[in-house]
């Protein structure tokens, strides 16, 4: 176990060290318009729309709720209670 241990920090170690594995991706040095850039900007716009359809449903499921409270409201002299009960 401590074996593993020192051999990844030897490892992370020496690939801080080499500036090629260290340098940045080439969105950080501005290349907008590469592949990379364009990978990260369609998976920004994909997880808002994820979050956009999420809040639309719970705005559809509070509507609903609402919906059929106001129609039982309406409704709520058309139910009878039934003299005695269940006995």
């Amino acid at each position: 176990m401590l074996r593993r241990v020192a051999l990844i920090v030897m490892l992370a170690a020496s690939a801080a060290l080499v500036p090629a594995v260290a340098a940045a991706c080439p969105v950080c040095y501005g290349d907008i318009g590469g592949p990379a850039a364009r990978g990260i900007n369609n998976g920004i716009l994909s997880m808002l729309a994820v979050v956009g359809v999420v809040q639309i449903g719970f705005v559809a499921l509070f509507v609903g709720i609402w919906r059929r409270g106001k129609l039982l409201r309406e409704r709520r002299e058309s139910f009878k209670v039934i003299d005695g009960g269940v006995q």
